[in-house]
């Protein structure tokens, strides 16, 4: 068996080669060429190399457009002697460049240009009409919820893009800045939990409970991407005077739909951490070959475990958050081996790890010591009330405040890379 050393150089070498026959495929413009090219996009999107994936995305959609892939009308009458399946592949492949390309835009911070109208107007929502009648655990049913998750996070970035527009172009007043703000981040927040709602009973609480094993890949890619999401709504959620954003809220939103779900915005950012760590660690045992496996990594998670862990040092919880965090930074070093070895990204996780490990061994002595000496009745009350106000403590402590606030102001190529 080849070292990770080798196998890698012989993966550069494959993926040199393939770059030499682009050009190749791109002078015989087929259906079978589409596929290659988007394939060989995937397979840059599994190495990380997010920009010559996108590149390659886009020579593979100009030439489906071309051969007419993307309008059902066009394919019928440029080549009628196609037989039934050989206009299905036509037709899943138009399918999957469509997703692929939502997902790639979200992953590496570009805006989704590709529009289709039958695809398009998948509820995004409630993809619920089609899946009615026990077929939501089928493969069709999945690709109704994968094409509908897809539209949910191009929905989310153009809605940020357009807050953001509107924010730096537009003179507006900081209170109609706000409001712009929580507006958005409901809108967006409506549009995951409805999608999130419309899935059926056996996967709402996470697709490892799935009874068909086979289809338990597919329903991790979407809830990573689900996860994923809600760290970018969220993702300085623990880093802000909550409260004061609570205010803003109840002044702005009081009587929306997702009025008391923003209210609880660093705790759902909390869960969602736990949940993908969960879901990746499942992945890892499994085993199994799959997307998640080779070209994700639960670090976000870890970032928001750490983070937790240093603004609330209260938390009576923040021992079982450290292992989880260590999960994901374990998972983390496993899936970037050959890059963590004596690497930036490996000695980054290891002084993380380290300080939050300090950090609760510093507020465990802390409290040894001010448990140490016999208390009196008035050491008594003090304690009790200090103590008291500290469990009392929600997600409210903050480095920042409400002028700083950028959880709307969407920079995704900083946050979704």
């Amino acid at each position: 068996m080849a070292s990770p050393i080798e196998s890698q150089q012989h993966l550069s070498i494959y993926l040199g080669f393939c770059h030499t026959l682009v050009g190749h495929v791109i002078l015989q413009p087929s259906l079978e060429s589409v596929q290659a090219l988007l394939l060989f996009s995937i397979t840059l999107r599994v190495r990380d190399q997010l920009s010559p994936a996108w590149d390659m995305l886009m020579i593979a959609i100009s030439m489906a457009q071309t051969l007419g892939l993307g309008d059902p009308d066009a394919l019928r009458h440029s080549i009628p002697e196609r037989e039934a399946d050989s206009s299905m592949a036509s037709r899943r492949t138009w399918w999957m460049l469509y997703v692929f390309e939502k997902f790639l835009a979200f992953d590496s911070g570009r805006r989704s240009t590709l529009g289709n109208q039958s695809l398009s107007s998948l509820e995004r929502d409630a993809p619920a009409k089609p899946l009615e009648c026990g077929q939501a655990t089928k493969p069709q049913g999945y690709e109704c919820y994968l094409a509908s998750l897809a539209n949910v996070l191009h929905e989310m970035q153009d809605r940020s893009w357009r807050t953001w527009k509107r924010e730096y172009l537009d003179a507006r007043s900081d209170l109609d800045s706000r409001e712009s703000k929580i507006r958005a981040t409901g809108a967006i927040e409506s549009l995951l939990w409805k999608w999130r709602s419309s899935l059926p009973p056996e996967y709402q609480a996470g697709c490892c409970k799935s009874a068909d094993v086979q289809l338990t890949p597919q329903w991790a890619f979407l809830f990573f991407y689900y996860h994923q999401a809600i760290f970018v709504l969220y993702r300085n959620a623990l880093l802000l005077d909550w409260s004061e954003v609570k205010r803003e809220v109840d002044r702005f939103g009081s009587k929306e739909p997702w009025h008391l779900r923003i209210r609880n915005g660093p705790q759902i950012y909390l869960e969602a951490a736990k949940d993908m760590t969960n879901l990746q660690v499942a992945v890892t045992e499994s085993a199994a070959p799959s997307f998640l496996a080779v070209a994700t990594s639960p670090l976000p998670a870890a970032y928001v475990l750490l983070i937790y862990i240093r603004c609330q040092p209260a938390s009576i919880l923040n021992r079982a958050h450290f292992e989880i965090m260590k999960a994901a930074m374990t998972i983390s070093r496993q899936r970037y081996s050959s890059k963590c070895t004596d690497s930036q990204l490996g000695k980054c996780l290891d002084v993380l790890e380290n300080y939050a490990s300090r950090h609760l061994s510093g507020m465990a002595d802390q409290f040894s010591e001010e448990s140490s000496s016999e208390p009196t009745v008035d050491d008594l009350t003090t304690m009790s009330l200090s103590n008291g106000e500290l469990l009392s403590m929600s997600l409210e402590s903050s480095s920042l405040s409400w002028g700083s606030l950028e959880s709307l102001s969407w920079d995704w190529n900083e946050f979704v890379s």
